[in-house]
């Protein structure tokens, strides 16, 4: 391989390896975010609920510091599958950490 093949093979590693922390550092801090809301409600009956509004106002404020223009029904339509699913996972989690 040529040095200037070498050099941008480097630099493409390079590129890569930093996207990728940078998207482990983001999934990190999202899922720390999960478990402070979790550990909330962590004691009431009705978790999931009591998450879904906690969960909708962090997911709207990662939209909106990536450009999202969307009033909050078009923030609900984006993020309703996602809120559902992980409230749900979450409760789960919490009363698998109970057993």
């Amino acid at each position: 391989m040529s040095e200037i093949c070498a050099r941008v093979a480097e630099g493409i590693i390079a590129i890569d390896t930093e996207f990728v922390r940078r998207r482990t550092d983001a999934s990190h801090l999202v899922v720390d975010a999960f478990v402070r809301i979790a550990r909330t409600v962590a004691d009431a009956p009705d978790k999931a609920e009591r998450m879904t509004p906690m969960l909708f106002d962090h997911l709207s404020a990662r939209l909106a510091t990536r450009g999202f223009m969307g009033d909050a029904a078009e923030q609900h339509a984006v993020l309703h599958s996602d809120i559902a699913l992980n409230s749900s996972g979450l409760t789960l989690w919490l009363a698998r950490r109970r057993a």
